[in-house]
């Protein structure tokens, strides 16, 4: 099945059931941990292998990515994709919200601990639009390195959300002890974002929405994508998958029906300015008139992003739909005069000989 299908198949299931997740929301201990766990994994299941969740007494049902990366990439569409009549009642989240700048205590690893007692400091990498990160806390960094840096990385996350620990997080560092430009944990999120506006940068929400330019050294001869000079994409850790033969990425997206591929044309000894400007072109059209309007809930796929070789063009693409999509490009590629294939974001994968400029179909 298609993403598409098993999202709809989910919102089908919540809805047929949604007496009894209400009821296990606002009434939980007469259910048990174990039980609701069972029964929502139920609907879980029809999307995926292992998304974890977590329903909350408001009616909250959040889901939690916990490290599987390709999931901030499906959660958002799956969200955007429910039924209009649980607007009323439910709130749905694609990942772990953020404790709006509240203290809270964690026990991990025999130790407890206050986020307003964790001090942190933060600075700023232009280069790779990242803050980059120093903690210290005295019971925390009594730890050995591993469960130090674990327990801290999951506090973050339900300190700041999970999207922007994915999002804006670069490198972190433990500290030998309190430094001078320190502050409690529970300020961070809120100083991110006032660096963020500071800078006149948008704020994303959503991983397919921040784009990471990226240039590379051609080697010619070496195959698909081996040509690439420079490029943009929201998703790197596919693109480094690629690269080092890996399909980690691909295939966990895969495995819930969706498709990492990439549209592909050769541009022969057409200038390269040209050619860029015709793949921003296509880019743009590609999602306004095929894969449809971006967290509308109603897209079947995204564009991931897209680079330049010295032999070929590309377009990279997350397809909820696959099927759908290969149906309604035709007409797209027809009106430019390019041989298209799509290949699958694996170095070893049916390159797909999809529209050829003599008009000819596959």
């Amino acid at each position: 099945m298609t993403f598409k299908e098993r999202a709809d198949l989910f919102w089908n299931w919540f809805a047929a059931q949604e007496e009894t997740l209400s009821d296990m929301a606002t009434h939980p201990r007469q259910y048990g941990s174990q039980r609701v766990a069972d029964f929502v994994g139920e609907g879980i299941a029809l999307l995926a292998a292992d998304a974890p969740f977590n329903l909350g007494g408001d009616h909250e049902f959040t889901f939690a990515v916990e490290g599987q990366e390709h999931l901030f990439y499906l959660l958002p569409y799956l969200i955007n994709r429910r039924p209009a009549g649980l607007h009323h009642r439910w709130q749905f989240f694609p990942s772990l919200q953020s404790s709006h700048g509240r203290s809270f205590y964690f026990g991990m690893y025999g130790i407890r601990v206050s986020t307003q007692d964790i001090q942190v400091s933060m600075g700023y990498d232009p280069e790779a639009a990242v803050f980059n990160l120093r903690f210290y806390h005295p019971a925390l960094c009594s730890l050995e390195e591993e469960p130090c840096y674990n327990a801290f990385y999951i506090l973050m996350e339900l300190t700041i959300g999970e999207s922007l620990s994915y999002l804006y997080m670069g490198d972190v560092q433990q500290a030998a002890g309190p430094e001078a430009d320190m502050f409690p944990l529970t300020q961070l999120e809120g100083r991110m974002e006032e660096a963020i506006d500071a800078m006149g940068h948008p704020r994303f929400t959503r991983p397919d929405e921040r784009y990471t330019s990226y240039q590379l050294h051609p080697q010619p001869g070496g195959g698909l994508r081996q040509d690439v000079i420079a490029g943009v994409t929201c998703y790197t850790s596919l693109l480094n998958d690629y690269y080092a033969g890996r399909t980690g990425n691909a295939d966990a997206l895969a495995a819930c029906g969706a498709k990492a591929c990439f549209l592909f044309f050769h541009y022969g000894d057409e200038d390269r300015r040209d050619v860029l400007q015709v793949r921003y072109d296509l880019e743009d059209r590609l999602q306004r008139q095929v894969l449809g309007p971006r967290g509308s809930g109603e897209e079947i796929g995204v564009v991931l992003g897209g680079a330049l070789g010295e032999t070929y063009a590309y377009i990279d693409l997350l397809l909820y739909d696959a099927p759908a999509f290969l149906q309604q490009v035709q007409p797209l590629l027809a009106s430019l005069p390019y041989d298209f294939s799509l290949a699958d974001f694996d170095p070893e994968g049916e390159v797909t000989p999809l529209y050829a400029a003599d008009g000819r179909l596959n």
